[in-house]
């Protein structure tokens, strides 16, 4: 039995039941209303800010283990291409993190998400595309160096947000795209 309750202001309602799996990319929302709190599981994630949850960012990772065989070459690109979820339109910043994160274990109050190496999302009709080349490929050698993660968050601390798919969202998943020297 499942019960739903949201305000009366609620036009609509999108609920997505998933069962575990390995998945290529890990990933938790931390936000400021609940800051010893994290949403592991969740399909989407609230990228800005608004009255409902404060300020949300997402933390995500790549489990390396799953695309091995492909790292091994010599990578031109990385990128991660996010679908969005609603028609908002926040400007996302990517930050590479200095300290490796745990999707269990992170929440507001604990995690480091200092960084000066940033990515600047692009923002298509249906996808952030965030190129993180930089934080994971030698630019010199083009090789393959394995990143701690990295945390997204809003360029702005306006009240607005993007809705956007994690990497537990079965219905518009995350792609990663690795482009390499043959």
């Amino acid at each position: 039995e499942i019960c739903i309750e949201c305000s009366d202001r609620i036009k609509t309602v999108e609920i997505e039941c998933n069962m575990y799996e390995q998945k290529l990319m890990l990933d938790t929302t931390v936000e400021n209303r609940r800051p010893d709190e994290n949403n592991l599981y969740g399909a989407s994630a609230l990228i800005g800010s608004g009255k409902e949850f404060g300020e949300q960012w997402l933390f995500s990772k790549i489990d390396y283990g799953i695309i091995r065989n492909i790292l091994l070459k010599r990578i031109k690109s990385i990128c991660l291409l996010i679908p969005r979820l609603n028609n908002n339109v926040t400007s996302v910043t990517a930050y590479n993190l200095m300290r490796r994160f745990c999707s269990i274990g992170t929440t507001w109050n604990n995690n480091d998400s200092r960084s000066t190496n940033t990515a600047k999302a692009v923002l298509t009709d249906n996808y952030y595309i965030i190129d993180i080349t930089g934080f994971t490929v030698d630019s010199e050698t083009q090789n393959f160096i394995e990143s701690l993660g990295f945390v997204l968050k809003p360029k702005s601390d306006e009240n607005s947000y993007s809705l956007i798919s994690t990497g537990d969202c079965y219905d518009k998943p995350q792609i990663l795209e690795i482009t390499y020297f043959n």
